[in-house]
């Protein structure tokens, strides 16, 4: 069964692993765990509807499928400045 968490304010799951494919670590908020490695991702980024969350759930090592990398690696940039506070402007 799928593990869809809210992260502890410290942003820590323990000695759980976050392998995204964005390349990011930081804790959106919104963070599924594959059933199969236990690796944790972040949900916008794998494409999953938060409202439609999978009782099971694999990463894309166990369950190799395509996914948008780059708009994943955007994202979490956006996200990530806006944790931090900060604004960038192109």
């Amino acid at each position: 069964m799928s593990q869809t968490v809210l992260t502890q304010q410290d942003g820590s799951y323990g000695t759980d692993v976050t392998r995204c494919i964005c390349g990011f670590t930081h804790d959106d908020g919104y963070m599924i765990c594959c059933d199969k490695c236990s690796v944790w991702q972040h949900i916008d980024c794998m494409g999953i509807d938060r409202q439609n969350i999978p009782d099971i759930y694999l990463c894309e090592r166990c369950q190799p499928r395509s996914l948008d990398k780059e708009r994943a690696v955007l994202l979490q940039q956006r996200k990530k400045e806006h944790l931090s506070g900060v604004c960038t402007f192109n």
